[in-house]
């Protein structure tokens, strides 16, 4: 008799782990998006528990145990609303993957309704994606900025406290970032190199000079042939994926003035803060190596 998917994945019992067993020996789903659709559904529990517990953690974070069948049903509109827009307007899930979150747990409670006899909630079952009034955008200050560099721990705290110090201060993008070498390094500058090969010189302020060198102290070396200054957890180079993932863990599990920034929201304000520091159109598009001003306006309105 084969085992159940429940015995094989599940990390605790209860009405999610059924689910996922009837996914799969009911529906015929295969057993990677049955346990796909599980972690989702154990993601919407946990901020389920996060807030009626009022714990200090982010929702992410939220220890599970046993998920019983009352604990989904007693959701309430409420507690549904302030869920997506906690996906959508914090954390700024992308159109598709909020579908597909909305989608899984919509299933889930129609098929609760089957086993329980009770109705479907009808707040679920006509859910949407919230349109907010006016999009703003975190500036990130210093305050921010230090909250953001502290919630980077673990053995690769320094390499990326000084990757955001470099796109936050310097405005390098990210693809550049991965494609620096160690040879790029110089005593007050870095040189940077775009797509098309060309290469211009940023200089480093004072703390981005520090972060480089805390990093250099405990950098190891890549074993690829690449020599990239930043190294990946496999020795190779650094992947621009790997930065925006980096920076969504430590954002989320950290404070919750902090939850739910991006890589994105970073370049924004370093794109900001350029046009306000008083330097020419010339110089600003040497640091940058844009075309125009009215290009980084427009990058900063996406």
């Amino acid at each position: 008799m084969p085992v159940k998917l429940s015995a094989k994945y599940a990390r605790e019992p209860g009405i999610l782990v059924e689910y996922m067993d009837y996914l799969v020996e009911t529906r015929k789903i295969s057993s990677e998006t049955a346990y796909n659709y599980y972690t989702l559904l154990r993601s919407f529990s946990k901020y389920l528990k996060n807030i009626r517990a009022n714990l200090d953690c982010a929702p992410d974070e939220t220890v599970l145990h046993r998920v019983t069948t009352d604990d989904m049903l007693s959701l309430t509109q409420e507690e549904w609303e302030s869920y997506v827009d906690y996906r959508c307007l914090k954390l700024h899930d992308k159109k598709q993957s909020f579908s597909l979150r909305i989608s899984v747990i919509r299933g889930f409670y129609k098929w609760l309704a089957v086993i329980t006899a009770t109705e479907p909630k009808e707040f679920i079952m006509n859910a949407r994606r919230p349109i907010p009034d006016e999009q703003k955008f975190p500036d990130i200050t210093p305050r921010l900025e230090k909250e953001i560099c502290d919630s980077l721990t673990g053995k690769n705290a320094a390499r990326n406290i000084c990757i955001v110090k470099m796109i936050l201060r310097c405005g390098i993008g990210l693809k550049e970032i991965c494609a620096l070498k160690l040879d790029d390094v110089e005593l007050d500058n870095i040189c940077v190199t775009d797509s098309k090969g060309s290469v211009r010189r940023v200089p480093l302020d004072e703390e981005t000079k520090h972060a480089l060198e805390t990093y250099m102290a405990c950098r190891i070396p890549p074993t690829d042939g690449k020599n990239s200054l930043f190294v990946s957890e496999k020795k190779g180079m650094l992947k621009s994926a790997s930065i925006d993932k980096m920076l969504r863990k430590a954002t989320r599990s950290g404070k919750h003035i902090i939850n739910g920034i991006t890589v994105r929201d970073i370049q924004r304000t370093a794109r900001k803060n350029l046009l306000q520091s008083g330097k020419t159109e010339e110089e600003i598009m040497s640091l940058t190596n844009v075309k125009s001003l009215d290009y980084i306006r427009r990058q900063m309105e996406n």
